[in-house]
């Protein structure tokens, strides 16, 4: 499927506009030792740096059990490639294009890290 035949529509089975009961799934991206939850409404992280602990509090809050379900997947795929996401090889490719810096700039992953901490 296209959008105005200049970009794919990006579409996955369980991380990306996947709706239950008006809730959106993020992607979960993890940089150096540090998770996050990443929008790709905005194209940028929506927490702070988590542990796993924090991690899985928020996954629990935001997505129920059927998330904390889904999230050893998840995280698999997080340690393999850096995002849980399936529709990106890798989490840099993932934070290419962010728009997380001041009036929607670009941020490096190290200027994300030090944004977002």
């Amino acid at each position: 499927m296209s959008n105005g035949g200049s970009r794919s529509l990006r579409t996955s089975e369980t991380d990306f506009f996947i709706r239950r009961e008006n809730k959106m799934v993020h992607y979960i991206i993890k940089l150096k030792q540090y998770y996050y939850l990443y929008s790709s409404v905005v194209d940028a992280p929506i927490t702070d740096s988590l542990d796993i602990d924090q991690l899985t509090q928020q996954i629990k809050i935001r997505e129920g059990e059927e998330g904390l379900r889904k999230l050893p997947a998840r995280l698999k795929r997080v340690e393999e490639k850096g995002t849980s996401a399936f529709n990106y090889s890798s989490v840099e490719e993932l934070i290419a294009c962010n728009r997380a810096g001041e009036n929607e700039n670009h941020l490096s992953m190290d200027e994300l890290i030090k944004e977002y901490q």
